[in-house]
């Protein structure tokens, strides 16, 4: 697998360069960053805005392929009262942003690379995902790699995982929907010798790590990042 020599985090002023809602309340933006920004799948930046006067900081995971193309992806939910949100959800092409990063560890262990591997999300946990299974799959993982991702009715990304499962024997794609009565916990495949990773929500993750440890899955075999 291609080595990454990650960025020391840094504040810099980005451009947004898309700027699209995939749903009513999911935001996908596309940002410039510097020439040597290099991050690892599944780090995160945060956000820098100003806000009644006072900076406010909110860390959001980059969603896209690391590349050279000096430009990063963040899938963002948009809360209706949330502190940052309302103001991104305003956000459009050319305006300007300050940004700090990349951060977190919330990245492929280096023991994972001989195991099957789980990937498990709800919401807009998906975001460092859709960075970390095209990673790993493009540069030749060979084991069994599962995607099981739930959202209340549409899913996000959902052409691009559909296409990457196409491509790549060894990759899996599970959608639940919650208005069709599923979580992911109901479509939950238990292997005790694979590694989990596991993003979005902390009642799905605490519901999904209990699960994973009555049916024998090792603490040390599970990986996860909480959105609240």
């Amino acid at each position: 697998m291609e080595k990454i020599e990650k960025s020391k985090p840094e504040k810099f002023e980005s451009e947004i360069i898309e700027s699209n809602f995939l749903s009513e309340d999911v935001k996908h933006l596309v940002l410039s960053i510097p020439k040597n920004f290099k991050f690892l799948p599944g780090q995160y930046v945060s956000i820098i805005l100003e806000k009644e006067d006072k900076k406010i900081r909110r860390p959001y995971s980059i969603c896209s392929f690391p590349n050279h193309e000096n430009k990063i992806e963040l899938c963002i939910k948009i809360v209706e009262n949330g502190i940052a949100t309302p103001i991104i959800s305003k956000l459009n092409i050319g305006n300007k942003l300050e940004v700090l990063g990349p951060l977190g560890e919330f990245i492929i262990d280096e023991k994972s690379k001989d195991k099957n591997i789980v990937f498990i999300s709800n919401g807009t946990g998906i975001g460092p995902f859709k960075s970390m299974i095209p990673w790993i799959l493009e540069n030749g993982f060979e084991n069994e790699i599962t995607l099981i991702t739930g959202y209340r009715e549409m899913p996000l990304y959902d052409k691009e995982f559909k296409d990457l499962e196409k491509k790549f024997p060894n990759f899996n794609y599970r959608v639940a929907l919650s208005s069709q009565g599923k979580r992911v916990q109901d479509i939950l495949e238990i292997n005790k010798n694979a590694h989990y990773y596991l993003c979005g929500l902390k009642e799905m993750i605490n519901s999904v790590r209990n699960i994973l440890v009555k049916n024998g899955v090792e603490m040390s075999s599970i990986f996860s990042e909480k959105y609240d």
